[in-house]
């Protein structure tokens, strides 16, 4: 089934269907990692893909900061 990105691109991040994207693009991120201490690269426009954040981390950084846009290509 893929995954759909429409939300990435919402303008609000206050509505439902931003905040369920968030919700299930983070558990699928975090379904899929391998590393012991359960970090991903946060994809928020801050975070820009430098830092390693917790699954909670990473759901409050995309609720807050937004989704970088171009961010398309998921593993």
């Amino acid at each position: 089934m893929p995954v759909d990105k429409s939300w990435i691109s919402l303008s609000s991040r206050s509505c439902e269907e931003y905040i369920n994207g968030v919700i299930e693009f983070v558990d699928y991120a975090f379904q899929r990692i391998k590393d012991e201490d359960m970090k991903i690269k946060c994809h928020c426009n801050d975070c820009n893909n430098r830092y390693r954040r917790t699954q909670v981390e990473v759901t409050r950084d995309l609720l807050w900061k937004g989704m970088r846009c171009d961010y398309t290509r998921w593993h």
